[in-house]
């Protein structure tokens, strides 16, 4: 994916257009997310641009609704109205996003078709019961998008909910003619509200001083020192602590990351007493060594995080340090393995699935057919082993069966929640086989893996699977587990599996309508094209044997 020239958070991937902008990280445990990764849909260069303009105003609205409901801020009383307009947004949305994904698709019709079936009694009976906590998450997602936040039991809050409930009907039966082969038209999407004025904007040394004691609370004074110092006093070496920062520029922002690049290391120790800029200066004459380019990048990160702050504050319309970070480039670029690697390290695993740690095999052989992380495979329980329509499948969640979150879990981004089948190799290996031989209080689907010193079994996974591989001579710095998963991607794409359905599978970002269809017509559709997946001529070793899983 290419970034293109000029254009904010616009790339392309082939011919297509996307829009990619990295989630402030003040936010993004709220949103799920680390990043946005949106395809536009569309080919042609000025429409891309159009399309990236709204999804920007879009993302910042959701930002901004987040910041405001961890500030207490509540938005201004919604009027029924603009309630329907909002849940008209939505109705618009689901409906493309449908119309979009049947295009190429033949099984799209199939599994709407499905979908209906599952969810329109629900749908029409929510509407008649007027069940509000049916459209939790419809709320909650339409909100975010208009940068609005109200508490619980808020009447607007509810005023949207009822909109909403008659959205979904309308929906069903919209759903139900498109599939009957009627024309069913798209309405134009609602645009959003302008935002009110903002007032007069502070000096530099106002943003630092106020940023810098509400992260003080937060964080207390040694993180909030060794984290932001370079960054403030870049801010007034460059900038000057009297400039309004409603005059500071995207050039600015590149002079103080010019500075920090130039920083040395310890420079606080090394030139006590001297500004930034003098103990670059000095370095240059000493030939000092500089910060490395990935602590640069932090620093940035945090930069912008101080602009964020003032957005969020309504100081500030836009953030001029946003996307600052510098290209750095990996020292070591992953790969998945090749069928030499797989042989050497299966064949050295298969022993251990019939010993006391039999999650040894059977974890790296479901991270190559699922291309799951190793947290998410190394916290499985027994109960995210589940059948669904007549298909094996393994559940990647942060609640239990009974919507209650599991302590300690948390999964890397919102598109990491799913349900996804095991592949046929992997249960012909036997997988199921080993699931029955666990006592019968097992909770967790892997109970031999113990711990890390964090609490997380996958840093002992990890730590295990880097010396294992070196042991059976696949030593390269490139092989570590995660080149399960790079390899699962490449498998998908040379199985021709649809980006889409590959991004289910592996819990990639995904905006696709696909990801609204019930559990039925979505294992039903990922299990037609995961069996297409493939690493022949290598085959995973079938465990036999009366020891299996002790």
């Amino acid at each position: 994916m290419e970034a293109v020239p000029g254009c904010n958070h616009l790339y392309r991937r082939g011919a297509v257009y996307w829009f990619r902008r990295r989630v402030p990280k003040d936010v993004a445990q709220a949103l799920g997310e680390t990043q946005w990764r949106i395809s536009l849909g569309t080919k042609d260069f000025d429409e891309a641009k159009r399309r990236a303009r709204l999804r920007s105003v879009s993302t910042d609205q959701q930002v901004a609704a987040v910041r405001a409901r961890n500030a207490g801020r509540v938005s201004p009383p919604l009027s029924k109205p603009e309630a329907e307009r909002l849940a008209q947004g939505w109705l618009t949305d689901v409906l493309e996003w449908d119309e979009a994904f049947r295009i190429g698709h033949p099984e799209g019709a199939h599994n709407a078709a499905l979908w209906l079936e599952e969810q329109a009694t629900d749908f029409r009976r929510a509407l008649a019961t007027l069940d509000t906590a049916a459209v939790v998450p419809e709320s909650a997602e339409t909100l975010a998008k208009a940068g609005l936040w109200y508490p619980v039991g808020d009447p607007s809050r509810n005023q949207l909910a009822l909109a909403l409930l008659k959205a979904r009907v309308r929906l069903v039966e919209l759903m139900e003619r498109r599939l009957g082969g009627e024309v069913v038209e798209v309405a134009a999407p609602v645009m959003a509200a302008h935002a009110p004025p903002q007032p007069d904007g502070m000096k530099v040394a106002e943003l630092i001083a106020a940023f810098k004691a509400e992260r003080v609370a937060r964080h207390g004074e040694e993180s909030t020192e060794r984290k932001y110092s370079h960054i403030f006093s870049a801010l007034e070496e460059v900038l000057r602590p009297e400039t309004s920062i409603r005059a500071v520029t995207r050039a600015d922002i590149r002079e103080v990351r010019n500075l920090l690049q130039r920083v040395p290391k310890f420079a606080t120790r090394r030139y006590p007493g001297l500004t930034l800029a003098e103990a670059a200066d000095r370095a240059d004459e000493d030939g000092g060594e500089r910060i490395a380019p990935t602590t640069v990048n932090t620093y940035l990160q945090n930069l912008a995080a101080v602009f964020n702050w003032a957005v969020g504050e309504d100081l500030l319309d836009r953030n001029p340090a946003q996307g600052m970070a510098l290209s750095a480039s990996p020292n070591v670029k992953r790969r998945g393995f090749t069928t030499e690697e797989l042989q050497r390290l299966f064949q050295a695993l298969a022993p251990l699935a019939l010993g006391d740690q039999p999650w040894r095999f059977w974890i790296p052989a479901l991270a190559l057919y699922s291309g799951a992380r190793a947290g998410e495979l190394a916290a499985l329980r027994r109960a995210d082993l589940v059948m669904i329509d007549g298909v094996q499948c393994m559940r990647f969640t942060e609640f239990d069966e009974t919507g209650r979150r599991v302590e300690g879990r948390k999964l890397k981004t919102a598109a990491s929640e799913r349900t996804v089948p095991i592949h046929s190799a992997v249960l012909e290996a036997g997988m199921m086989a080993y699931v029955a031989s666990l006592p019968d209080d097992a909770v967790l689907a892997f109970p031999s893996l113990p711990p890390g010193p964090d609490g997380k079994a996958s840093h002992y996974l990890s730590k295990w699977f880097g010396e294992f591989r070196q042991d059976v001579g696949v030593g390269d710095p490139a092989t570590p587990f995660h080149s399960f998963r790079h390899g699962f991607r490449d498998a998908c794409r040379d199985a021709a599996i649809p980006g889409e359905v590959a991004d289910m599978l592996g819990g990639w970002t995904t905006q696709g309508v696909a990801t609204r269809y019930g559990d039925k017509s979505r294992v039903s559709l990922l299990r037609r094209e995961l069996v297409k997946v493939s690493y022949a001529p290598f085959v995973l070793p079938q465990i036999t044997g009366p020891e299996r899983g002790n």
